[in-house]
């Protein structure tokens, strides 16, 4: 577990997104503020997730929670988005919009990057399937 908190601080700092994949389970789901709907699958949470680190900036942890086990975990943290400083829950609802936008942007070019097509990952998440 400390090695996978090590990792992920790293590509905080670094910004290296190909260790970004090797953390998460193939089925991972992520729960966020931004999306009404879990996103599951590798592909498409590594794409989110690197879209969401290249949006953030001074990011800092608040609070962080687990499961007794250690296989759960959640993140409370705090950064500046679009120049206004935003925690977790994303307050007020223009900041949450104005981050989905900056997200949408984001993940279009990483997309690219990662080989997969918009427009079929777009399908595929409207349907529940996993990239």
């Amino acid at each position: 577990m400390e090695d996978a908190f090590n990792t992920w601080n790293y590509i905080l700092e670094t910004r290296d997104f190909k260790k970004l994949s090797a953390l998460l389970d193939e089925n991972v789901v992520f729960h966020t503020p931004v999306y009404l709907k879990p996103r599951i699958g590798r592909k498409l949470v590594t794409v989110i997730l690197a879209a969401a680190i290249t949006n953030f900036k001074n990011f800092k942890y608040n609070r962080k929670w687990f499961s007794t086990d250690k296989l759960n975990w959640a993140l409370e943290f705090e950064a500046v988005i679009d120049g206004k400083m935003a925690k977790v829950m994303m307050r007020p609802v223009k900041q949450v919009m104005r981050f989905g936008e900056m997200q949408e942007v984001a993940i279009k070019e990483l997309l690219v990057s990662y080989g997969i097509d918009f427009e079929v990952a777009m399908k595929q998440v409207k349907t529940e399937s996993k990239l």
